[in-house]
């Protein structure tokens, strides 16, 4: 959902004069806040407003977003990547569901895809050609010669 911003200020602006009204003390404690920031030589009026635009981005307060962004843009000459709020959306893959799937699951398949740091960088498989049958009796053979262990207790195997 993108924000028209300027419609957001305008409204803002808007609705400040009733927040005035209802609560005098209150604007009047917030003007004393920002007079006595204003007054600080540490930052500059525009960098004072980039640092507010991040805190409200950070804290979404869409008022506060659109009323600092102007503010910065008055403050000084903003540079590109300043206020490039929201970012660009990253171009669009015109690849579909299904394709997408397809792809994961041949990587997956392949032994391609990491499900963790564990496993990370992910091993590639070696291609075997032996049927399931043929490795069960390898497995046999094994256990047969005592080659293969079966828990803390018989370890080493007794046949090495």
């Amino acid at each position: 959902m993108w924000i028209n911003w300027v419609e957001t200020l305008s409204n803002l602006r808007k609705t400040a004069g009733l927040f005035t009204k209802a609560n005098p003390a209150v604007v009047t404690a917030y003007r004393g806040l920002n007079e006595a920031q204003a007054s600080g030589t540490a930052l500059d009026a525009k960098t004072r407003e980039l640092i507010s635009l991040a805190v409200a981005v950070t804290t979404r307060c869409d008022g506060c977003i659109s009323s600092h962004a102007a503010a910065a843009k008055q403050a000084g000459e903003v540079s590109f990547g300043e206020l490039d709020y929201p970012p660009d959306r990253p171009a669009a893959t015109h690849k579909t569901r299904a394709q997408v799937r397809a792809e994961l699951d041949q990587a997956r398949a392949a032994g391609q895809l990491s499900s963790g740091e564990l496993d990370y960088p992910p091993e590639q498989r070696p291609a075997t050609h032996k049927t399931r049958a043929e490795v069960r009796a390898e497995l046999a053979a094994a256990k047969a010669a005592g080659e293969v262990s079966f828990g803390d207790l018989d370890y080493p195997p007794d046949g090495r």
